[in-house]
């Protein structure tokens, strides 16, 4: 789904999932991304949820996508 975005090709409307006419989301099965889930949010927010210890897991699992993406 990221390299379909970053690529601008079309999105499958099977991935896209309707509420309502105005209201939809793209899902993508790989990574469970979905378009407006997060909002509200402030940048850091994340990080009052978790452990020192569960933070060091996401960064340690999660460093190619932070690396790529300058998190």
């Amino acid at each position: 789904m990221i390299s379909k975005i970053k690529n601008k090709e079309n999105i499958d409307d099977s991935s896209i999932v309707y509420f309502s006419k105005d209201n939809y989301r793209s899902f993508d099965t790989k990574t469970g991304f979905q378009t407006n889930h997060v909002s509200n949010r402030n940048s850091g927010d994340w990080k009052k949820f978790f452990s020192s210890k569960e933070i060091e897991i996401l960064n340690f699992e999660f460093r190619d996508f932070i690396s790529e993406y300058k998190f």
